[in-house]
């Protein structure tokens, strides 16, 4: 498994791929189509980003060290947008997630064409999957 910084740069490039916005959404598209769903069981409440306007959960465990996390959206972009920190912290281990920071919108130059409500979601389910890193790597330590 490779690293946190190899896997961001890995999406980097995926996006930079694109040659204009409509490309770029497909590649979110595409991206949030890959990332395991939930399961209508597993679509609670508590695993809902609840400040998310479309309707978006997440979960996450650890097994053998690693953060694996999963989501499922009502919404395409958002599915692609929260499918972005998903394939860069699935596999790492919880104090790399907890201490990852980067400008994500400007990382994967999504700053010009994303709207803000969908931003606000973006946050929270970042903040969502930091939280639960957070829970693992207290256990540990």
């Amino acid at each position: 498994m490779s690293n946190i910084i190899e896997q961001k740069n890995r999406l980097v490039e995926y996006f930079a791929t694109a040659t204009d916005w409509e490309e770029k959404y497909q590649l979110l598209i595409d991206l949030g189509r890959q990332i395991q769903p939930l399961s209508d069981s597993e679509k609670i409440e508590d695993n809902r980003i609840k400040q998310c306007t479309s309707r978006l959960w997440v979960v996450g465990h650890c097994v053998d060290g690693k953060m694996f996390y999963r989501a499922s959206s009502d919404s395409q972009i958002v599915a692609g947008l929260i499918a972005i920190p998903i394939t860069i912290f699935n596999g790492q281990p919880p104090q790399e997630v907890v201490n990852f920071n980067i400008d994500w919108l400007k990382e994967f130059d999504l700053q010009e064409h994303i709207l803000s409500t969908r931003l606000t979601g973006l946050e929270a389910g970042i903040n969502r999957i930091k939280n639960i890193a957070k829970m693992y790597f207290t256990v540990a330590n």
